[in-house]
């Protein structure tokens, strides 16, 4: 009985596997890019296009939406209009979902596939995207982007996402 068990696992992938992600964290998710050449952090909205191309498989979705908000950096905060490229990728069976409306938050865009600019990666586990932050929060994520570094008791105003 043991061996069936054993055989019906190994030949159902997925049932047995959970995703296991650690809970998304704005501070922590910037804390760790900062050495990526790309890191970006805005806040405001995304304005996805009209048609999105549908899954088919487990490959890279990409889409442009226009993005209008700010970027916070070092120096402050300063107003941005552009497009965002944006990828949609899988974990094992799990995958995000390119947007289809507009959704504002804090967005932290980074490096992927070789790409020279800064690319939103969405996956399963939902890094990168975030409620919109808080006046004490972004003074917070200024703080790290201009020290190069987040404190430890930074990442506990972020707990609550």
């Amino acid at each position: 009985m043991i061996r069936i068990l054993t055989l019906l696992a190994m030949l159902i992938p997925g049932v047995a596997h959970a995703l296991s992600c650690s809970p998304p964290n704005a501070a922590g998710d910037v804390h760790h890019s900062l050495t990526d050449p790309n890191l970006m952090v805005v806040v405001g909205e995304l304005v996805p296009p009209d048609v999105v191309q549908k899954r088919s498989g487990e490959e890279t979705l990409w889409t442009e939406a226009e993005f209008t908000g700010v970027q916070l950096s070092g120096l402050g905060e300063q107003a941005v209009a552009k497009p965002i490229s944006i990828a949609a990728t899988c974990i094992g069976i799990w995958c995000a979902e390119l947007p289809v409306t507009p959704f504002s938050g804090l967005f932290v865009l980074s490096s992927f596939d070789g790409r020279r600019e800064p690319v939103l990666h969405l996956n399963a586990c939902a890094w990168g995207v975030y409620e919109e932050p808080d006046r004490k929060q972004r003074e917070i994520l200024i703080r790290c982007l201009r020290e190069r570094g987040c404190l430890e008791s930074d990442f506990a105003y972020f707990s609550k996402y």
